[in-house]
């Protein structure tokens, strides 16, 4: 193997490793799903399904207590890896998630 050979794959290895930790890194992403709760403000929330289609989910927040809806239906992508950036579309304010629908566990 020349030099060349031994740089190219060196590059090539690097590369493999670096695309590796992306991807770890998107699987440590914090996502919401459909029937986590929120404390907001001084309001217990749930993420609930509106409507729509398995490509076009719209998910709400509703509060508990009268259920009434914090925003209109917001459409994400996948209802069980709800992103950050989608939950602030979802919700008016900041919330706080205290149930884990999906791991069924009290945070």
């Amino acid at each position: 193997m020349n030099e060349r050979e031994i740089l190219t794959d060196s590059i090539n290895a690097h590369q493999k490793a670096i695309d590796e930790a992306k991807c770890k890194l998107n699987d440590l992403e914090v996502t919401y799903s459909i029937g986590d709760r929120f404390k907001c403000g001084d309001d217990k929330c749930i993420l609930a399904l509106a409507q729509g289609s398995q490509h076009n989910p719209l998910v709400i927040m509703v509060t508990l207590v009268n259920g009434i809806r914090h925003n209109d239906p917001k459409t994400v992508y996948d209802i069980n890896k709800i992103t950050s950036s989608e939950l602030s579309e979802i919700c008016n304010c900041t919330p706080t998630r205290y149930w884990d629908n999906r791991k069924k566990v009290r945070i």
